[in-house]
C-alpha cells in the first residue's frame, strides 16, 4: 500500500477494515463447520454481515483510487456515517436476496437476510402461540421493503449532507471548493456502486434473474420446483 502512495492514515483504514473482513469469516467458517444448518440470529447476522461483505475496505480503496481528500471530521461526521452504513446494507441486502436461491441449493443460508428474518418471524409467531404459519414469499416481500426503505433513507442523507454547513461550506475559497467537490465525487461513486450491484444481480446469470430493459429472458435451469417473486 505504501507502494502505491496510500497515506498512511488511509493504510491504517484498510488494516483495520481487512482485519475486520477476515476475523467476520474466521467465524463463519467455524460456525459452519459446527452448525452447518444453523441460520444465524439478527444479532449476529447484522454483525457479521456488516463486515463480512467486503465493502469497508473497497470503501477505502474508492477513495485512494478516485484521488479523495476528505478531513477525518467529516468521515466521521454522522451524516456521512450513516450513509457508508446505508450503502453497504444495500449492497449486502440487495445480494442477500438476488442470491437467496442460489445459496439455499448450495446449502449456504447461514448468512442470509431471508432466512434470518424467516427464523426470526417463526419465533415470535411461536411466542404468540399463533397457529398462522410464516410464508417464505412473506419474508422476501418483508426484504425487498426493507431495501427500498434504505433507498428513502439514503436519498435523505445525500440531501442532509448537501444542506450541512460544515459539510459543504458555501465559501469560494479553494479548501471549501476542494471539500465541496470531494463529497459530491464520493457520493456519486458511492450512489454508482449501489446502482451497479443491484443491475449486476439483476441482469447477470449467475443469480438467475437475467433481467433486460425489455423485461426478463429465460433464467438458467436451477432445479428449483418454486419460484420467488420480488415485489415492483
Amino acid at each position: 500500500m505504501r507502494a502505491l502512495g496510500m497515506s498512511c492514515r488511509l493504510q491504517a483504514r484498510m488494516v483495520k477494515s481487512m482485519t475486520e473482513y477476515l476475523n467476520a469469516h474466521r467465524f463463519l467458517i467455524i460456525h459452519r463447520s459446527s452448525s452447518p444448518q444453523a441460520v444465524l440470529d439478527m444479532e449476529n447476522y447484522l454483525h457479521y454481515r456488516g463486515m463480512a461483505g467486503g465493502w469497508w475496505p473497497c470503501l477505502v480503496a474508492m477513495e485512494f483510487g478516485l484521488d479523495l481528500h476528505l478531513e477525518e471530521e467529516v468521515l466521521s461526521h454522522p451524516y456521512i456515517r450513516a450513509l457508508q452504513r446505508s450503502t453497504a446494507w444495500h449492497v449486502y441486502w440487495v445480494n442477500d436476496v438476488a442470491s437467496f436461491k442460489k445459496e439455499l441449493l448450495e446449502d449456504n443460508i447461514q448468512c442470509n437476510l431471508i432466512p434470518v428474518l424467516y427464523v426470526k418471524r417463526v419465533i415470535e409467531t411461536e411466542a404468540r402461540r399463533s397457529k398462522t404459519g410464516i410464508e417464505l414469499q412473506t419474508v422476501v416481500n418483508e426484504a425487498t421493503s426493507i431495501i427500498r426503505e434504505e433507498d428513502a433513507n439514503w436519498v435523505r442523507l445525500v440531501s442532509d449532507i448537501r444542506s450541512c454547513e460544515m459539510l459543504m461550506p458555501t465559501g469560494n475559497e479553494q479548501p471549501c471548493l476542494r471539500r465541496r467537490q470531494d463529497l459530491e465525487t464520493y457520493m456519486e461513486a458511492m450512489g454508482h456502486w449501489r446502482s451497479g450491484n443491484l443491475y449486476y444481480h439483476l441482469a447477470s446469470e449467475r443469480y438467475g434473474i437475467c433481467a433486460t430493459i425489455d423485461g426478463y429472458v429465460q433464467a438458467p435451469d436451477f432445479r428449483a420446483n418454486y419460484v420467488v417473486r420480488l415485489q415492483n
